[in-house]
């Protein structure tokens, strides 16, 4: 049974913020594709003897450079919507949240809260917290996973 989180109407009058909110909401769903991709069987190639060989496969997947892996999640709507580069942005979600960890407050509760789909009113009365400070915090950890998204080449910001 799929639990369907409820997001929270936001403001945003920039689109790589959008972006980066429906990554952040769906990191497990492009965890659990990238596991997915990685699992894959290789295929099986035998030695001369009929016997199965991993050398072989093993030599041929490092001689290559792994393709680009691309998925897609659906959205809102219900359509696909593609995202390239997922690795990347796990990199971005996990260097965000370490960083939200080393700063004073409630940065990590707060974003965790926030992405997991919890209402922002008892993300307040949990951590005692006001409105305004919630989405000061929530400004700054979208500031700094854009900053990191940059650095990927996974947005532009203008």
């Amino acid at each position: 049974m799929k639990i369907h989180k409820q997001r929270q109407k936001q403001r945003v009058d920039k689109p790589y913020i959008k972006e980066i909110d429906f990554i952040f909401y769906n990191e497990m769903e492009i965890r659990q594709s990238i596991l997915d991709e990685q699992t894959k069987a290789r295929p099986i190639i035998r030695n001369a003897s009929k016997v199965s060989d991993p050398t072989p496969s093993e030599v041929l997947g490092n001689m290559y450079p792994p393709p680009v892996l691309a998925i897609a999640i659906k959205d809102r709507k219900g359509e696909l919507r593609p995202i390239k580069y997922p690795e990347r942005w796990l990199i971005v979600i996990d260097r965000t949240y370490a960083w939200c960890k080393r700063q004073e407050g409630c940065h990590y509760e707060v974003a965790r809260r926030r992405y997991n789909g919890e209402d922002y009113h008892k993300t307040c009365e949990d951590l005692h917290i006001d409105k305004s400070t919630a989405s000061r915090v929530m400004d700054d950890i979208r500031t700094y996973a854009a900053l990191q998204a940059a650095q990927y080449h996974l947005i532009t910001i203008d």
